[in-house]
């Protein structure tokens, strides 16, 4: 009955996956999460998102996921055919 984790980031205020990873900071949107925390999280290397829908930024130690790459699945189904 409890909710089944997934390997998807999620935003942690609004639970949607539509983000974007950012390179640096943007000092205008807030930060989730404590100062300490955030410190410690972007020395470790973790990915830093800006959720697009609440504008929330947050650092997540798993790696970007690829939704382009269900559309590039059929690529080497077809690049199988070119041999």
């Amino acid at each position: 009955m409890g909710e089944v984790p997934d390997n998807h980031v999620r935003c942690p205020r609004c639970q949607t996956t539509r983000l974007k990873v950012l390179k640096k900071l943007d000092r205008i949107e807030k930060l989730y999460g404590n100062a300490l925390m955030n410190r410690m999280r972007a020395r470790r290397g973790d990915t830093l998102y800006h959720c697009v829908i609440c504008r929330l930024q947050f650092y997540d130690p798993r790696k970007p996921s690829e939704t382009p790459a269900a559309g590039k699945q059929a690529e080497p189904t077809g690049a199988s055919r070119e041999e």
